[in-house]
Parts: C-alpha cells; sequence; structure tokens
C-alpha cells in the first residue's frame, strides 16, 4: 500500500491562478510515474495506492495508472457530484469543492500463486466519502474503501 500526497496545484511561492492545476499537472504524472517505476526496479507491486492526489478524476496522474492497470474506487462507487475537498475563500462567502483524494487498486495485485491451482485477487466491494469532516476539521474529507481477498481456482 502507497499512501501518497501529489504536488499541491500552486506555484512555487505558494500562489495560484486559474491555469497553476494545469501547469503543475506534469510534476504530478512524474510523481506516479516514478513511484511505479521504483517498485517495478524493487520488484514489489503495489496493490493500492491512496491519499491527495491534488487532482479530479480525470486527470493526467490518474489517467496513468488507470493505463498502469488500476481502478478507481471513488470514481466506481461515488457519484461525481460528491467531493472530497472543500476550500473556503473570503471566509465561507465562496466555497471550492473538488476531487482530489482517491483510492486505486489492482485487481490482479495479488496473482503470486499460492499452490498449484489457487491464485488470490484483490477486489474493492464499497468507497464512500466520510461526511462530518466538512467543517472545521480538515479541507479533505476522508475516503474509505473496503477490499476483499477472493481466490481464484
Amino acid at each position: 500500500i502507497a499512501n501518497i500526497h501529489l504536488r499541491p496545484p500552486v506555484n512555487l511561492d505558494g500562489s495560484a491562478w486559474l491555469d497553476t492545476a494545469r501547469k503543475t499537472e506534469p510534476i504530478r504524472i512524474n510523481e506516479v510515474k516514478e513511484l511505479i517505476r521504483r517498485s517495478q526496479e524493487s520488484k514489489r507491486t503495489i496493490d493500492i495506492i491512496a491519499g491527495d492526489f491534488n487532482e479530479g478524476d480525470d486527470s493526467g496522474a490518474i489517467r496513468h495508472l488507470i493505463q498502469e492497470g488500476y481502478s478507481n474506487a471513488l470514481s466506481q462507487y461515488v457519484p461525481r457530484s460528491k467531493e472530497t475537498h472543500r476550500w473556503n475563500y473570503f471566509g465561507r462567502v465562496w466555497q471550492l469543492r473538488k476531487r482530489l483524494d482517491h483510492i486505486l487498486w489492482r485487481s490482479d495485485a495479488l496473482s503470486s500463486t499460492r499452490g498449484e491451482d489457487c491464485r488470490l485477487k484483490l477486489d474493492c466491494v464499497n468507497c464512500g466519502v466520510m461526511s462530518g469532516y466538512e467543517y472545521d476539521a480538515s479541507d479533505h474529507q476522508p475516503v474509505l474503501s473496503r477490499f476483499s481477498i477472493i481466490k481464484e481456482t
């Protein structure tokens, strides 16, 4: 399991503009590429990647991981209208709402053979955004997924 916090969509001086998320997206893509490269180099599969991606469902980092064989639990189980991130501007006059936190998994992650006729497969059975953290706790709401290990014969 890898818990990640990818580069926030801000400039190095801490400022952010309307195009900052787009301009910093290649950095987040490179961060997940490096994570995958290092896991392959060490011959260790990362079964679950979770955390603050600082990007939405259709972002470059998420797309890259899907191309690598991962599935996005949030996209599969939670309607797009449910955000994971809220940020207040000007007090609580205006609020930015996005889906920045994700949990991705590989369904073939546990494919190491146990005996001649058995394989173990990881499957996400549920995912949700926990409520009750919208105000005064964090700008991110916890994302919780449940997984099962399926024995294939």
